[in-house]
């Protein structure tokens, strides 16, 4: 019987597979020392064990023992310096990577869980938000926004939007390709938010939407006409946050109709393990999302929790355009609350546990930010993939629940052991810390 090629294994090769493509502007010269994958996978090894000091460890290791990680684990035939790598990627356009998310979501798609990943009317749920991934007062280059304060500072900045795919239930977000803010060729005004997640939606969601149809979710800043506008036109849906007020004339028309007792009223209750908790859905259908004569009629959602004794434990409005009713209205809002999880499981473990997205990785004069950003989405991404398919890792990681302590692990072993591949170092961690294990090899 064929032996399957190692997740890790398959990742690493989706990562040779698409560097292939990344341009080489050095000067021809036969005397040239690295390869372009060389410079690539260097970088990628440092996100993907979250090791800043990899590379110098795996030189020492190679003039003490004459083999390296670096050259066992990613493959890496000669390790170039970290300036030597700064200065050679950062003619690199991060789009260049936008072929291994693909890849890696396909695994994602072939695994018979992922058909548990779906929202309301069995959409897929695609959070969007935007987050910083770098600023400062002094460092800059030609990508960078800008923002400037009353006493004439300016603060420098890069950022981007981070889609996930997110369903309720699952404790995991799948990373999507980002869409980075920045000055746009022939826009007066400075790149945005919205019109960054615009652009996203055109270039990527009929891609996307060929594996199921696709609910947008957001927070407020996107529940606007030409956003939610721009969605129906894909021949998608859209659950996103609605505050009162940014909608003013919704919530006068939402007010109107409680007065008139023509709001439907929905309650139910449910168990959370250790006490009642009660919740209360408004809804309509049909309201206008502004004062104007094309404004775009959407349906409007406010749930409320609370225990019994009336203490508030949560409470959100979201507009849509799926027709919402009592048997559907908790489909609506949980996939709607749903968008937290882009904060809490995307954009804040990258920024907190243990990646570090937010740490000038080095700067550059044109995409080396960027990219470093989109790496380390991408190992990000690929570790989430591990811990879905990977028995071994996923074991380590539940002994290990603290990223950052993981972490620490990988970065002393690579240190002073070199590993042949990379489930030999798994297998020895298991057997390190004495992890009972019983894997079928086949």
């Amino acid at each position: 019987m064929k032996i399957r090629e190692k997740m890790f294994d398959r990742t690493m090769n989706f990562f040779r597979e698409t560097i292939k493509d990344f341009p080489d502007n050095r000067h021809y010269s036969p005397n040239l020392t690295y390869r372009m994958e060389d410079f690539a996978l260097s970088a990628f090894s440092i996100f993907f064990l979250q090791n800043p000091s990899f590379l110098a460890h795996q030189k020492a290791m190679e003039k003490a023992k004459g083999k390296n990680n670096a050259r066992a684990l990613f493959g890496i035939s000669k390790i170039p310096c970290d300036n030597q790598i700064r200065g050679v990627l950062d003619e690199v356009e991060p789009q260049k990577l936008d072929p291994m998310f693909d890849k890696i979501l396909e695994e994602f798609s072939q695994t018979p869980s992922f058909k548990t990943f779906r929202g309301v009317e069995g959409n897929i749920l695609a959070a969007l938000d935007g987050t910083w991934y770098f600023s400062s007062q002094e460092v800059h280059c030609v990508n960078c926004s800008t923002m400037e304060h009353k006493k004439g500072q300016i603060t420098y900045y890069h950022s981007a939007i981070t889609p996930v795919i997110v369903a309720p239930g699952q404790k995991y977000a799948i990373s999507l390709k980002p869409e980075f803010i920045v000055p746009q060729d022939g826009h007066e005004k400075q790149d945005c938010e919205t019109t960054a997640a615009k652009r996203w939606i055109n270039k990527h969601a009929q891609q996307y939407a060929q594996m199921g149809t696709i609910t947008f979710l957001g927070d407020d800043i996107y529940s606007k006409q030409p956003m939610c506008q721009e969605i129906l036109d894909k021949q998608q849906h859209f659950i996103f946050v609605c505050k009162e007020d940014s909608h003013k004339t919704l919530y006068e028309w939402i007010k109107l109709l409680e007065k008139e007792k023509d709001l439907a009223i929905f309650t139910e209750k449910k168990w959370n393990g250790k006490f009642w908790e009660i919740y209360t859905y408004k809804y309509t259908n049909g309201a206008p999302l502004r004062d104007t004569d094309d404004a775009l009629m959407v349906n409007w959602l406010d749930i409320t929790i609370t225990k019994k004794s009336g203490e508030a434990l949560y409470h959100n409005a979201f507009i849509t355009d799926h027709q919402i009713t009592q048997e559907n209205v908790a489909s609506v809002a949980v996939s709607g609350r749903c968008r937290w999880k882009i904060e809490n499981e995307n954009n804040n473990t990258l920024k907190t546990k243990g990646y570090h997205l937010e740490h000038n990785f080095g700067h550059g004069q044109k995409y080396l930010s960027s990219l470093f950003a989109t790496m380390n989405i991408l190992a990000f991404l690929s570790h989430t993939l591990l811990d879905w398919v990977d028995e071994k890792y996923r074991l380590l990681r539940k002994s290990l629940p603290a990223r950052k302590t993981f972490f620490e692990h990988l970065r002393a072993l690579t240190c002073y052991v070199c590993f042949e591949s990379w489930d030999q170092m798994l297998d020895f961690m298991l057997e390190g810390l004495e992890i009972e294990h019983n894997f079928n090899t086949c």
